[in-house]
């Protein structure tokens, strides 16, 4: 894996962070061209109850953090890549993300 993608996967899971609050994450999803090596990843689906698709919670936070994994792999992939890294390394302190036994299916708050 490239140093650079590397990278910004460990800033990304510093603190026990596994994935962007919503509003940040639509917006990562949105800065991902629709073309590149590959399918573009679905888009989010993080403001429902985890209850309603999972039977755990670190389930749930498992299968967010492997569709989060897939856009940064997407993003280096394609031109987005340091647009990406830009806009989540400028996300300010702990707000912008969920940790791991956040998780409540309404990533928003």
């Amino acid at each position: 894996m490239d140093t650079s993608l590397t990278d910004l996967i460990e800033f990304c899971q510093q603190h026990n962070r596994i994935f962007p609050k919503s509003i940040y994450w639509g917006y990562l999803y949105d800065l991902l061209p629709s073309k590149g090596e590959g399918e573009k990843p679905p888009p989010p689906s993080v403001n429902c109850p985890w209850e309603d698709h999972y039977n755990s919670l670190s389930e749930a936070e498992s299968d967010h953090q492997k569709l989060f994994l897939q856009y940064l792999k997407y993003a280096h992939q394609t031109t987005a890549f340091d647009r990406c890294s830009k806009f989540l390394r400028s996300l300010v302190g702990e707000h912008p993300w969920v940790h791991a036994g956040e998780y409540t299916g309404r990533v928003g708050f």
